[in-house]
């Protein structure tokens, strides 16, 4: 797995969730948090006030494109879901610019790029 290796380059062992139910456990709810918060992008794309749409649901897309590029990562350091959704709360601004190409580029209509 390509995020392991490049984890173990960089900052060494990934630390491991103590059991395999929590790890188990762990993925699914964040595929339901990611399925969850995709859903609700798409449901905010359909506010009838067309600028405002467009700017929530890219802010989603950004949103969840950050948290799937780091949640290899912080599934490695150990760190569980709250852990990872808090940060992301709390930084919010961050994550938004981090995943702002990519949304722009799969917002883009006849996209030929992605």
């Amino acid at each position: 797995d390509i995020a392991n290796c490049a984890y173990k380059y960089k900052q060494g062992r990934p630390l491991q969730i103590p059991s395999v139910s929590k790890i188990i456990a762990d993925v699914l709810v964040s595929i339901l948090i990611q399925g969850l918060f995709l859903g609700q992008g798409l449901l905010v794309a359909k506010i009838p006030l067309p600028p405002l749409n467009e700017l929530l649901e890219l802010i989603h897309m950004c949103l969840l494109y950050a948290l799937y590029a780091f949640e290899y990562k912080w599934f490695n350091m150990g760190w569980e879901l709250h852990k990872r959704l808090t940060f992301i709360e709390c930084n919010w601004p961050y994550f938004v610019g981090f995943g702002m190409p990519l949304a722009i580029l799969t917002h883009l209509p006849n996209s030929y790029v992605v």
